[in-house]
């Protein structure tokens, strides 16, 4: 008895070993998926610092913010001489031994701080830093040879950078600080070798670390290895940046030379008090089985069923809680893969929103271009310079907005007036406050842009009203005398190869229109002016006459240029004019980019846009507060195309979706659209809505579970109990039992899954019959049949023969054996049958090479669980050739016209064992009134009456005897199987293919 107490208790752990392993692989899947959502949320979140740090990996980049906290850490200083000693040793201390600062005060010619750098210094003074480009000024110390231009070709204040000297290689830093209410400029220097680096990398990441409170720690290369190794995942970015995590935190990291900065963020704490919870779920919900399982083990049933009844009210608990954590585990699951769906769907939908502004822009060209076209197709050319003049006064400044307008003759003589450009950023900054004035003047320097006098006296008008300068000022200053440009060096020289252009393209058309019309040689300088341009006359001119009514984008170093070139022409008079529009890229989609920024202005979603403008005399615009280090982050992508996405918090406080784009439609422009995170949580928490009106009605049925487990299972046996109780206590009478409900229903249902299953068997027997041949097959010499009968309604056996598709010669014949039996086989059976008159169909192909093609096909699909002997046969219906090619199949049976035989053996392992299997092959020939037998392993292995199996010699000759003597071999066979084994089971599959030759 306690033996087999102890059996059935075994038996109760085996029942409950599929659920805990069904919930223990759903706390980890949906684990998995929560943290594959948060690791995607934080590793966006990280994305953000990691691009910043991005903009500071270079050597120059790293020194600005040593200097930037040197500065910090000397803004208390009360004179001038006490901030430059702070600062100087501030810097020795971060690692820069030997620096050689110099500062003047404005006005100041000298002084033991400006030393000879005194001319440079007052020239760091101006709002513009142009004059310095054509400055003669040359410092000449005892450790450095300093041409003042060079501080214009690094314009930008208060950054270092690497000084391209011949002979020195020099770190350099310029700019304006303010010291005691009182302003001074300065020049820094140090050579690049006095830089003690592992010193400056330490104090680098002391003060990037105060700034980013995620950036956790910097690792040298051995130890990133290590700590890289002991996460649980790890993934390397394109860019070299790293996503990983274990179980407590996310990481992103950067790589700077030879060390790794790592930034972290925790998983949150609902994560894991999920995590712990669901396990302490499925470990009460096991103890609680087993310990009911034991009470009922104690039941001494005869007499005492209340152990057992307390046993079954244990039951409850799993009965109710498996269920219902199993809900919680599929509702966690959907959630948080509908999450993640939604968070890639949010990007996605950014992404699309990015290519829809794209098209705005491809649009606005287009339709600005027909707008263009069809106002010339109605202008007369033009004769004099006064027409032009007061033609341009309309299209300059009202129409269009030009910046540059070029106007010559067929002669290649300048027609329009030289003036400066019309900049609609210009215009619109001047109509805001004078602080914002001075910053954009200071914008534009730092960028290495050129503000032309007309603007800077622009940006110095006063305005009557706040200050602020009104329309009809800005007008009449733009419009006024000073609009016309004076030494400019450039102009003569753009003036000439335009010229040349404009002759060439004038003579290109009058060629075309094969006019006979002499051209002076004033424009002839093109050749001379477009090889000191390092272009080819040919092209230059072919590649105009292609873009003639064109607006087209053009790179010209760091600039964006858009230009439009058309010809005004009047046969009847003989007039022709060369025009060219010209605009800088971010002036000409100025009015589009304020346009789109005003609609997304006026969304309701809380999404925006975004535009950086990477044009010198570019703006910004966003239509809502922007993070504040995401203009550098913008100016990071440089080539068209270039996307970067990341979270991060604005400056109104907002969780935000950010998807930049380097744009491929408008190369000056980076386009950026936001939306709110809370939108994925909301989409989340709708879906968590929807699960949870999902889980009533799966409440409702656990509930009625509970009912009918009361109902039909412990309420009868009380009764049962009742019932049997009389037996053993004289004098008492048997009470009737009237609820049979329970076994009822459970006999219903069994029977019902009983019929439904053999309804399966029987389709799917039906399905296999199919693919066998279903008439014997005769052409020329050769004759081919064959017969399969199952051990169950479906097996492992399958034989096929049909004529080859590319040659009606020739005759393909296959047998296999699937290991196994039952449905499993049967699915193997039909992949194997529907793959071979696929394959076969790849013309010159050997029964080697067909073999070795399904088994690579098979083997990821089979995965060894399932395995297939096979022999495959090519012969030639005339002379009786064969190819054949098998694999871990039993050996052919040859039965020769004299009625002997002997066997055609092809040793290897089956279909599926090896990828690199190598199948054997052989060509013979039948012979003439010869046969050869295809068999399953079937007929060898069947049992006689006595144990002993029929096998291999016995049946080849018993298979010689038949097809030499008997008009039906095949049927001759099964009947003497069938008498041999008696009421014997076959035991396998049995298939037989008999091919004859004439």
């Amino acid at each position: 008895m306690v033996r087999h107490q102890k059996f059935r208790v075994f038996a109760g752990i085996l029942l409950w070993l599929p659920f805990a392993l069904f919930l223990a692989v759903g706390i980890w899947q949906s684990s998995a998926i929560r943290r594959n959502y948060e690791r995607e949320v934080l590793s966006d979140t990280l994305r953000f610092d990691a691009e910043k740090l991005l903009r500071i990996k270079s050597p120059a980049a790293r020194l600005s913010v040593i200097w930037r906290a040197a500065c910090k850490q000397a803004i208390a200083a009360d004179n001038i001489s006490t901030w430059h000693k702070l600062v100087s040793a501030s810097l020795v201390e971060q690692g820069v031994t030997q620096p050689c600062l110099f500062v003047a005060a404005q006005g100041q010619k000298s002084g033991s701080l400006a030393g000879d750098f005194a001319p440079l210094l007052q020239m760091l003074f101006a709002d513009s830093l142009i004059p310095m480009m054509d400055t003669k000024i040359r410092v000449k110390t005892d450790f450095i040879d300093l041409p003042g231009h060079l501080l214009y070709t690094m314009p930008r204040r208060d950054f270092i950078y690497s000084l391209p000297l011949p002979e020195n290689d020099w770190w350099v830093c310029q700019g304006l600080q303010t010291i005691a209410e009182r302003q001074y400029s300065y020049i820094l220097l140090f050579d690049q070798d006095s830089v003690d680096w592992q010193k400056a990398m330490g104090h680098f990441f002391v003060q990037v670390q105060h700034d980013s409170k995620s950036l956790w720690k910097m690792l040298s290369e051995s130890s990133a290895a290590e700590w890289r190794h002991n996460l649980a995942y790890w993934n390397l970015s394109p860019d070299e940046t790293g996503v990983g995590s274990d179980y407590r935190y996310v990481y992103q990291t950067v790589g700077l030379e030879e060390n790794l900065l790592v930034l972290r963020a925790p998983f949150s704490l609902s994560l894991l008090a999920w995590e712990i919870l669901s396990v302490l779920a499925l470990v009460l919900l096991s103890i609680s089985w087993l310990a009911g399982f034991a009470r009922i083990e104690r039941t001494n049933f005869p007499v005492d069923s209340q152990s057992l009844r307390a046993g079954l009210l244990l039951f409850l608990g799993p009965a109710i809680g498996l269920p219902l954590l199993g809900l919680l585990l599929i509702g966690h699951l959907e959630m948080y893969s509908g999450s993640s769906n939604a968070l890639n769907s949010r990007y996605s939908q950014l992404s699309h929103e990015i290519e829809s502004l794209e098209n705005e822009f491809r649009t606005y060209t287009f339709s600005k271009q027909q707008e263009i076209t069809q106002y010339l197709q109605t202008q007369r050319p033009f004769s004099s310079q006064q027409s032009v003049l007061e033609w341009c006064e309309q299209v300059n400044s009202g129409r269009w907005n030009l910046g540059y307008l070029y106007v010559f003759t067929q002669d290649g003589k300048k027609l329009s007036p030289t003036w400066f450009q019309f900049r609609p950023t210009y215009t619109y900054i001047a109509r805001r406050p004078e602080h914002l004035r001075k910053w954009f003047l200071q914008r534009v320097t730092n960028r290495g842009g050129k503000i032309e006098e007309l603007y800077q006296s622009l940006f110095r008008l006063k305005g009557a009203e706040n200050d602020l300068i009104s329309e009809e000022q800005i007008l009449s200053h733009l419009l006024g005398p000073d609009r016309y440009r004076v030494g400019d060096k450039n102009d003569p020289v753009i003036d000439k190869l335009l010229s040349g252009l404009a002759t060439s393209v004038c003579r290109r058309i009058l060629e075309q229109r094969s006019s006979a019309v002499t051209i002076s040689q004033q424009g002839q300088t093109m050749s001379v002016m477009a090889a000191a341009a390092g272009v080819d006359e040919e092209d230059y001119v072919n590649e105009t006459m292609a873009d003639l009514g064109k607006l087209t984008r053009v790179v010209s170093g760091s600039e964006k240029i858009v230009n439009y070139t058309y010809i005004l022409s009047d046969q009847e008079n003989d007039l022709m004019n060369f025009l060219l529009l010209h605009w800088r890229a971010g002036h000409f989609t100025f009015a589009l980019v304020l346009e789109l920024i005003e609609r997304a202005r006026a969304a309701d979603d809380g999404s925006a846009s975004y535009f950086f403008n990477r044009d010198v005399e570019g703006l910004d615009f966003a239509s809502k507060t922007a993070p504040r280090a995401m203009t550098a982050i913008a100016n990071g992508l440089e080539n068209p195309g270039e996307c970067c996405r990341f979270i991060a918090e604005s400056q109104d406080g907002t969780r935000n979706l950010y998807l930049l784009k380097c744009s491929e439609a408008m190369e000056h422009l980076v386009i950026a659209r936001s939306i709110p995170l809370a939108s994925v949580e909301s989409d989340s928490r709708q879906l968590t809505a929807a699960l949870a009106a999902a889980m009533l009605p799966g409440t409702f049925w656990i509930i009625l579970g509970i009912y009918i487990l009361r109902r039909f299972l412990l309420q009868p046996v009380g009764e049962l109990e009742t019932a049997v109780e009389p037996l053993f206590k004289a004098g008492r009478q048997l009470p009737v039992i009237n609820n049979a409900v329970g076994e009822l229903l459970d006999l219903t249902l069994l029977f019902g899954q009983v019929k439904e299953g053999l309804d399966q068997l029987n389709l799917a027997h039906a399905l296999q019959e199919g693919l066998f041949p279903t008439d014997s097959l005769s052409l020329g010499r050769l004759r081919v049949t064959g017969r399969s009968v199952m051990m169950e309604q479906v097996g492992g056996d399958f034989y096929d023969y049909f004529v080859d598709p590319h040659d009606e010669n020739h005759v393909y014949v296959c047998i296999g054996d699937v290991t196994g039996h039952g449905l499993a086989a049967a699915v193997v059976v039909a992949m194997i049958s529907s793959a071979i008159p696929l394959v076969v169909r790849q013309a010159n192909r050997t029964p080697q090479e067909l073999l070795t093609t399904i088994n690579q096909h098979l083997l990821p699909i089979l995965k060894r669980l399932r395995m297939s002997s096979i022999m495959l046969m090519r012969i030639d219906s005339r002379s009786g050739d064969f190819a054949l090619a098998g694999a871990g199949h039993p050996a052919l049976i040859h039965v020769k016209p004299e009625g002997d035989h002997d066997f055609i053996e092809l040793n290897a392992f089956p279909l599926g064992a090896t990828k690199s299997l190598k199948i054997p092959g052989v060509q013979k020939n039948i012979g003439r009134k010869s046969a050869i037998v295809f068999y399953t392993d079937g007929w060898v292995e069947a049992l006689l009456p006595d144990g002993e199996m029929i096998g291999y010699k016995e049946f080849a000759r018993m298979t010689a005897e038949k097809v030499k003597n008997d008009d039906n071999p095949i049927a001759a066979l099964y009947d003497k199987l069938e008498k041999l084994t008696g009421t014997t089971s076959w035991g396998d599959d049995v298939s037989i293919v008999l091919l004859e030759f004439d």
